[in-house]
């Protein structure tokens, strides 16, 4: 960055939000939650979501939720616990992470048709 070959602190900033404006929008409305839960939810514990508050947030379907509880566990997010019977499946943020949320934003622009990140103010000063 700025010819630079190593990144610092106040690079981060760019960074994670150049990450979060290519996440598939599904994952990325499930992070904000996770970092900010609207205050309708149930538990409304930062770092914590349920398929259930998907469900609600999005609107999708159980299935759906699930599914993208189980590619943020994947990708070593959070923690995951399986629901059983009526008990939805909750995804826990870890602990690293939650320290380091305050920090994010979250764009809400994403990729635009030819899948280039809609950020050119943001990489303007890179």
């Amino acid at each position: 960055m700025s010819g630079r070959s190593t990144i610092g602190d106040e690079d981060l900033e760019i960074i994670l939000t150049i990450a979060l404006s290519s996440m598939p929008e599904n994952r990325r409305r499930a992070f904000s939650i996770l970092l900010d839960p609207p205050g309708d939810l149930n538990h409304s514990e930062r770092g914590e979501v349920t398929s259930s508050d998907l469900e609600r947030c999005f609107p999708c379907s159980r299935p759906t939720a699930i599914k993208v509880l189980n590619e943020l566990a994947l990708l070593e997010i959070g923690h995951l616990k399986e629901g059983y019977g009526n008990e939805p499946t909750r995804l826990k943020l870890k602990d690293k992470l939650v320290e380091v949320s305050p920090s994010l934003t979250f764009p809400q622009e994403g990729l635009d048709r030819d899948g280039e990140v809609a950020m050119s103010a943001a990489c303007e000063s890179l």
